[in-house]
């Protein structure tokens, strides 16, 4: 996966992209998950996007070998940060609370701060496993335990920032954050959910019946 030139290459509409492996256990492990991995890609407009998971032979080639695959389609109403020196989104849509809402978290932690940084991620991320408004969860990565990103999806904005700002757990991880200058990179970038395809389950996520009861 991490030899393929997908990110390298040429392709007509797409402003930015990363590939990306994920955890073990719920995604935020220490350990790799060398059978998941993701894709991150900012588009020109939605039709080139989708231009190119209709037609590329590099998209079609792993859901091929894949037993599942989801895309998720986003518009980002908020980011704070960069990603490797610069913002790879555009601010496009209008934040309504009360629909669904996807996150998007990424860091570069400091060499020295590593070993203290895992100390407090296994209670973090089991903290949000049995939270009801939460569907989907996942912590990739660009580079083991140093770049690190989490991807989540919410019923309702709402839900999002009740756990964000209540949940003792990344409460703590919130305060250690700003105490001890964890990152020398951050970005935080909050979505609407246009669209969501793939797989009829994918991990914890119905995808049927999201696209039914829920967008």
């Amino acid at each position: 996966m991490g030899l393929r030139t997908f990110v390298r290459e040429k392709i007509t509409g797409r402003t930015f992209a990363k590939m990306l492996g994920t955890g073990g256990g719920n995604g935020f492990d220490t350990k790799p998950d060398f059978g998941t991995y993701s894709w991150l890609a900012c588009w020109e407009s939605k039709e080139a996007a989708d231009n190119f998971f209709e037609k590329n032979s590099f998209f079609a080639d792993y859901k091929q070998h894949s037993s599942a695959c989801l895309t998720i389609y986003l518009q980002p109403t908020l980011v704070h940060g960069v990603w490797d020196g610069k913002n790879p989104f555009t601010v496009s849509g209008i934040y309504d609370p009360a629909k669904p809402t996807a996150v998007l978290t990424r860091a570069t932690i400091k060499k020295s701060k590593i070993f203290k940084f895992w100390k407090y991620v296994p209670a973090a991320s089991a903290s949000i496993e049995n939270y009801p408004e939460k569907l989907f969860s996942v912590g990739v990565g660009e580079l083991p335990w140093v770049q690190q990103a989490t991807v989540s999806i919410w019923k309702t904005g709402a839900a999002m920032t009740d756990f964000a700002y209540k949940n003792p757990h990344h409460a703590v991880v919130v305060k250690k954050t700003r105490e001890l200058g964890w990152y020398s990179e951050e970005l935080f970038a909050r979505f609407n959910i246009v669209d969501v395809q793939g797989s009829d389950f994918f991990g914890e996520l119905n995808v049927k019946a999201f696209r039914k009861n829920i967008l």
